[in-house]
């Protein structure tokens, strides 16, 4: 069986992955992390680590999703027969993947985590000469959105605003995002761009470093007054 844990909603997702290796921890079941281009060899592994303690093995993998095509048929028929099987369980954990983009035969679990709509509000609201309405936004949910998912999806935008600036078109924007960036994209100078996005990474490399002063919502509130 399969079970594939994706969103937009990166933190949530990531959380309840690890929390649910954790339960069959506790249970004593033996986990195998395999790489997603390696799933046709969870039964030659299976055969070569019986355990004594459990009759159940879970695998976990990241990404399997970009790895299925209906083009390649053998492929498939593998990953269907590991779906059928009881006895096998799979969990995938996609990075930022919206359900209706995924690609596995039927027969899985999904479990889709969605940011609260509100977020996508401060998001949109992240333009020069509307510092008001994106600080107002950002005290709007800093209550209930985790700090790493305000900041993960708004790189993401101001990632994707370069991108359509540049002229370029990212593959994984649908035509209503990219009306909606468009529409945003009025306000901003690619200079502004480039300066809220390096500022964003700055900030980044300093959490990761443990070297920030300020926590992170403190750190965005800086860097907005600043360039908005």
């Amino acid at each position: 069986m399969l079970t594939v844990i994706c969103g937009e909603d990166v933190v949530a997702s990531r959380n309840y992955f690890t929390e649910l290796k954790n339960k069959y921890l506790e249970k004593k079941i033996d986990i195998y992390n395999i790489d997603p281009n390696q799933i046709d060899e969870v039964y030659k592994w299976i055969g070569e680590s019986i355990s004594l303690f459990s009759d159940k093995r879970i695998f976990v993998t990241q990404g399997l999703n970009k790895f299925i095509s209906k083009k390649n048929s053998l492929q498939l028929r593998k990953v269907e027969f590991l779906i059928k099987d009881k006895n096998v369980i799979l969990l995938d954990w996609e990075d930022s993947v919206m359900s209706r983009n995924l690609k596995f035969p039927k027969g899985i679990t999904v479990r889709e985590f969605k940011p609260s709509e509100t977020i996508f509000k401060l998001v949109d609201n992240c333009f020069p000469g509307n510092l008001a309405g994106f600080i107002r936004s950002l005290d709007n949910i800093s209550s209930k959105v985790a700090d790493g998912l305000i900041f993960y999806l708004l790189a993401r935008q101001l990632r994707n605003l370069i991108i359509l600036k540049s002229g370029k078109k990212s593959g994984k924007m649908m035509d209503w995002q990219i009306w909606k960036l468009q529409k945003q994209l009025k306000s901003w100078e690619m200079e502004k761009l480039i300066a809220f996005y390096q500022g964003m990474h700055r900030i980044d490399v300093l959490e990761k470093t443990s070297q920030n002063p300020f926590e992170l919502r403190s750190s965005l509130e800086i860097l907005a007054y600043y360039i908005l």
